[in-house]
């Protein structure tokens, strides 16, 4: 059984380019880009030399987000066409000065937790995070900083001058000419909890963009030892029962092939 929770026009995306420089801070450049625009740039993976700055095709985020659950911990992923990966996003014009609020977006979007038929939120410093679809939510988890599962201890970027509170670390990926943010944040999750993955999917004929809830769409959970290293085992989560998930063709995203490169080798 499926649900749509969101309809909106696909062409409402606006981004630009982005630059950094050895001054660690990230700024716009260029004009407005449509999604199509941006994926054409990422199609082509030129990282462009200017000015002692390097140019990108845009700028994601992504969230190295880790739950407890009980005496048990593990790093979240979800499916997305063919590939296990991080909660991510591309990060918007409006947000280039603030990406954390890309990254509270992805957060409430895709990672849905239910019990007892009721949908959770979350919240930041005490402040429930925006809901994108409107759901009446039971109550809100907070989401707190964590320390990163690999050998990073986070970097001083600014974005148009500007310093985020929360740590945060980067990578390049290159075959997209793209610069993708890491924000590690953790949520302790109720007992009876089943967690839900929601996906964007493109309605052609309308030209919208469609956010459905499958209730057989779950989190894939990273199960991870007391040293905060992967086991080598995945796992769904339903109704507070953890059930083995077999990635079968499944590839892990570049994300395992960059900084989180030593979380895969178990894989």
């Amino acid at each position: 059984m499926s649900q749509c929770l969101r309809r909106e026009p696909a062409d409402h995306f606006r981004t630009c380019r982005v630059s950094l420089g050895v001054d660690s801070d990230i700024c716009p450049y260029g004009g407005l880009l449509t999604f199509a625009e941006v994926q054409a740039l990422r199609k082509v993976g030129v990282i462009q030399e200017q000015g002692g700055k390097r140019i990108f095709a845009n700028l994601g985020v992504s969230l190295q987000l880790t739950v407890r659950h009980g005496s048990r911990r593990a790093l979240v992923l979800v499916e997305q066409n063919g590939f296990l990966k991080l909660v991510s996003g591309y990060v918007p014009a409006e947000h280039l000065d603030n990406p954390l609020i890309t990254a509270w977006a992805e957060l409430m979007e895709e990672v849905l937790p239910f019990s007892d038929g009721q949908c959770y939120g979350y919240s930041s410093e005490g402040q429930p995070l925006a809901d994108p679809y409107e759901l009446n939510r039971q109550s809100f988890l907070p989401v707190t900083q964590s320390s990163f599962l690999f050998e990073d201890s986070g970097e001083n970027f600014s974005f148009k001058g500007k310093s985020l509170s929360w740590p945060v670390t980067g990578y390049i990926h290159s075959s997209t000419a793209s610069f993708q943010l890491v924000f590690p944040v953790e949520v302790v999750l109720p007992q009876k909890v089943t967690l839900l993955h929601v996906e964007d999917s493109f309605d052609g004929v309308v030209g919208e963009l469609l956010s459905i809830l499958d209730e057989n769409s779950y989190v894939v959970l990273m199960a991870l030892d007391k040293n905060n290293l992967p086991t080598g085992e995945l796992f769904t989560l339903g109704d507070g029962h953890w059930k083995p998930f077999s990635k079968d063709k499944l590839q892990l995203s570049e994300f395992f092939r960059g900084l989180g490169q030593r979380l895969a080798r178990p894989f």
